[in-house]
């Protein structure tokens, strides 16, 4: 390509080749590297936690107000999956809507849309009674230092939340309408 000696041609050329990363009269370079860097953010979904509590330190974290819902494009995986997953080294928060039916819990929970029951298989309190299968979730648990047999089916169930890593995931066709973010 011949450039003429148009300095108004040449200084349009310069200015072409300068916006495309590249220099007249200069050495060619290799091309820069392309970073991306992910921003963390948290999901649109789920709740936001605190950082975790140091070793041995006792924790309460309190559900979220409010669940914000995923398009509807996202595919949700099961239940059951889910909870065996989370299982795995840790209990699970089961975030529950007592109202459904089917549900058995004591008396007094019975109304609660935003029950949570931690449930897990190398508790303090152990539940040796404890199975996750097809239908649900189901043990003896303790309320108020009182056994209770539970009984879950995956209808009730809208969360499942690791307690100690906050993995897990929300179905939000089970979210209970009063909870869904405004």
């Amino acid at each position: 390509m011949r450039i003429g000696r148009n300095r108004g041609a040449k200084t349009w050329l310069s200015a072409v080749l300068l916006l495309a990363g590249c220099a007249p009269a200069t050495p060619p370079q290799a091309a820069p590297a392309v970073v991306v860097i992910a921003a963390a953010t948290p999901t649109a979904h789920a709740p936001t936690s605190p950082p975790a509590p140091a070793p041995g330190a006792v924790s309460a974290v309190a559900p979220p107000d409010c669940f914000r819902m995923r398009p509807k494009s996202t595919h949700a995986p099961g239940k059951q999956e889910v909870t065996e997953r989370v299982l795995v080294g840790q209990s699970a928060m089961l975030h529950i809507d007592a109202r459904r039916s089917g549900i058995v819990v004591p008396d007094h929970l019975v109304k609660d849309e935003k029950l949570v029951l931690q449930v897990g298989y190398a508790m303090a309190v152990p539940i040796p009674d404890l199975k996750v299968d097809a239908k649900g979730v189901s043990g003896t648990l303790s309320f108020n230092r009182q056994p209770f047999l539970v009984r879950v089916p995956w209808a009730a169930v809208y969360a499942v939340v690791g307690a100690n890593d906050s993995r897990g995931w929300v179905w939000d066709e089970d979210v209970p309408e009063e909870l869904r973010c405004p």
